[in-house]
């Protein structure tokens, strides 16, 4: 079997992660969350490692291929959540479900 090429889940906007603006730790927080559940490994019912996006990405037990294109696309979108635009369309979202966002408080 060939070896699968390790797959970056990094967004085209990463370098926004590092800004100190009033997003970019956010934008940071969702982007870090992201690498850090793709980091490959075993998930049920699939004996090879994968990373977690891999294993979204299945027809009934079957994985589907994913390519640089979608890991970056996906990784795009889950930053975007932190920006003010991603903020307001994740609190709208949770509202609908009857959930709401609120800061943890200070200790």
């Amino acid at each position: 079997m060939a070896r699968r090429k390790k797959l970056v889940h990094k967004s085209i906007w990463f370098e926004r992660t590092k800004a100190k603006d009033g997003t970019g730790p956010r934008e940071k927080a969702f982007a870090h969350t992201w690498e850090k559940e793709n980091v490959p490994r075993r998930h049920f019912p699939f004996s090879n490692s994968c990373s977690r996006l891999e294993m979204l990405m299945r027809d009934e037990e079957k994985l589907i291929p994913v390519s640089q294109e979608s890991a970056t696309a996906v990784a795009t979108i889950v930053q975007w959540l932190g920006s003010n635009c991603g903020w307001v369309f994740l609190e709208a979202a949770l509202h609908n479900a009857g959930y709401r966002i609120v800061p943890l408080k200070e200790k």
